[in-house]
């Protein structure tokens, strides 16, 4: 579904804006927007887990209507053929630069300047103790996800053999809504508090993945329903800039409600925005004559390859340009706006073709031995005829 590479498209600007070189302050005429996307561009990962969520209980649920069971092992493994390889390399990298003092990144705040700072992202643990790279939270985020939702929908179903237990996944939703709302309200009032004890840990962040499952779910197995909402296609959008909107006039570590309910506001807001663009037709409307536009094509291509760009990012585009910037005085001759200018084409490009060559030389690789080992039990055709079925004509 192309809409879907969009929205991963947008996440991943989103990110990278949010991973700036130049402060706004310095950025010229191009200060105050560059400030709004900066103040929700940390919002992209919330983007990025709505979609996983539909994306991985959109495989689950096609599984059990096909088998009426879950093959948990053959999942994972697949997951980690997608999700290890990419990221097993980014730590082998950053260990060799720490091992040979290489690291002239600026992560003063952020990362432990010791091979000991990487132990814990080798086990998924980098959201909870320290992280050898400030972005990789996220992944230990998913990976969490991955090894509890096949579990959840197998106790839900009896081992998948009625499917009618499935029913529960949106109360699911409702109950993590409103817990992990509990939750962050409860540690942002703690003694002591920092930013990294409501940003980071899975516990108070999977209610965004749940609500993507949850839309899986009326998607696969009631989508008499969700299509009956799915159509108001201008409602949804409404809702998606009611909730998402006033993120832009908050700050993550200075606005109290940014960590409590602006990431509950952010889940729902951001689950308008994926059901508006899945049941948007293409050339039809506003909506659809924007996913079909020269410009969603190009965040397309950016989204299909926006996994890779998510891992190397940073190394690759934000840390040796903000080397050459701040100690190298790189394009200082050049306006404030030109000099802006100049760093963040030549940042996104790096990332963006740092993106493509990793998918080319590892990810896709990875992924072709993955299906011939372990090839999917649903084809990709029957899914793809699944969701064209599901999708209003």
């Amino acid at each position: 579904m192309v809409q879907l590479d969009i929205l991963r498209g947008f996440a991943i600007m989103l990110v990278i804006f949010r991973h700036h070189i130049i402060y706004p302050k310095s950025t010229g005429i191009f200060s105050v927007v560059d400030f709004k996307l900066y103040t929700l561009g940390w919002s992209g990962v919330d983007l990025f887990f709505v979609l996983s969520g539909f994306l991985i209980g959109g495989l689950l649920f096609t599984e059990m209507k096909h088998r009426q069971s879950i093959d948990v092992k053959r999942f994972l493994i697949r997951r980690a053929f997608k999700i290890w390889p990419g990221y097993l390399l980014l730590l082998c990298v950053i260990t060799a630069i720490k091992a040979l003092n290489l690291d002239f990144y600026m992560f003063d705040r952020n990362v432990i300047p010791s091979l000991a700072s990487i132990l814990p992202a080798f086990f998924h643990l980098q959201n909870y103790l320290v992280s050898p790279r400030l972005h990789i939270w996220s992944l230990a985020v998913e990976e969490h996800f991955y090894l509890l939702l096949p579990f959840v929908l197998l106790i839900l179903t009896t081992r998948g053999k009625d499917l009618r237990g499935l029913g529960a996944i949106p109360w699911i939703g409702v109950f993590l809504l409103a817990a992990c709302l509990a939750m962050r309200i409860f540690v942002r009032h703690q003694p002591g508090w920092i930013l990294d004890k409501s940003l980071f840990p899975t516990h108070l962040r999977i209610d965004s993945l749940f609500c993507g499952v949850t839309l899986a779910y009326f998607f696969h197995i009631r989508p008499e329903l969700l299509e009956k909402v799915g159509k108001r296609t201008g409602a949804l959008l409404l809702a998606a800039l009611v909730l998402v909107g006033p993120l832009f006039f908050g700050s993550l570590r200075a606005t109290a409600w940014v960590t409590e309910w602006g990431f509950t506001m952010l889940a729902l807001g951001y689950s308008c925005l994926l059901l508006a663009f899945i049941y948007a037709k293409p050339n039809v409307g506003i909506l659809g004559k924007f996913i079909s536009s020269g410009f969603s094509r190009v965040l397309a291509f950016i989204g299909f390859y926006s996994y890779s760009i998510y891992l190397w990012h940073i190394d690759i585009g934000k840390e040796p340009l903000g080397y050459l910037v701040r100690h190298k005085g790189l394009f200082a001759h050049l306006s404030p706006s030109l000099r802006f200018l100049a760093v963040e084409t030549i940042y996104v490009c790096l990332a963006i073709a740092m993106g493509v060559i990793m998918n080319r030389l590892v990810e896709k690789p990875s992924l072709a031995l993955r299906d011939r080992l372990f090839p999917s039990y649903v084809s990709n055709r029957e899914v793809v005829r699944q969701e064209a079925e599901t999708l209003p004509t």
